[in-house]
């Protein structure tokens, strides 16, 4: 085999190599966008999520004061005609 032949069947090889690795690119760059979106909607459904239980936390506290205000206020008019 001469040299120039070498040559041939080696850039052959190489081109096989060379449109692989293009296509493995393709491939890393698909599942990296890929797991950029799935990443950005768990971090979007935690955010909603923790709005959600914020909201849920704030209703139980204003309730929880207004039962309070309501059963001081009982309390007070107790108080008020035991003494009067």
């Amino acid at each position: 085999m001469t040299t120039e032949e070498l040559k041939v069947i080696i850039s052959a090889e190489i081109s096989d190599l060379k449109k692989e690795v293009s296509n493995a690119k393709k491939e890393i760059s698909n599942v990296a966008d890929s797991s950029e979106k799935a990443s950005k909607k768990m971090s979007d459904t935690f955010k909603k999520l923790g709005k959600v239980v914020a909201a849920a936390f704030s209703v139980k506290v204003i309730t929880d004061f207004a039962k309070e205000a309501v059963n001081c206020a009982a309390e007070v008019a107790a108080e008020e005609s035991a003494f009067a």
